[in-house]
């Protein structure tokens, strides 16, 4: 590393000052910009995953008794409602990322 920061400062002073500032800065703005919020956006998208199959299990554990036809419209609601949720997170994660490898492509 510090050969190579030799050889570059003897090139470019000024690219030497710009990869000093610039690469530890996108380094930074990398992790709290977009991994924090990714981090955050799947353990959300594991507990929707985890109520969906929750959900599906327990429908299906009933299905023989009289109550699982009561709880049909419930159970069907509840997991309408996770797999829902679910995809909206996975979309706003993915777009995240994306965005992010965007602006890194670009500079």
């Amino acid at each position: 590393l510090v050969v190579f920061l030799v050889f570059l400062f003897a090139l470019s002073p000024a690219m030497t000052t710009l990869c000093l500032i610039l690469l530890p800065s996108m380094i930074y703005l990398g992790r709290r910009l977009v991994d924090k919020p990714s981090r955050r956006l799947q353990r959300k998208a594991v507990k929707f995953e985890t109520t969906a199959s929750q959900t599906v299990h327990e429908a299906a554990a009933m299905m023989s008794t009289v109550k699982s036809f009561a709880q049909e419209e419930f159970h069907m609601r509840v997991f309408r409602d996770a797999m829902k949720s679910l995809a909206d997170l996975s979309e706003r994660r993915f777009r995240l990322k994306g965005y992010w490898l965007l602006c890194n492509g670009i500079l």
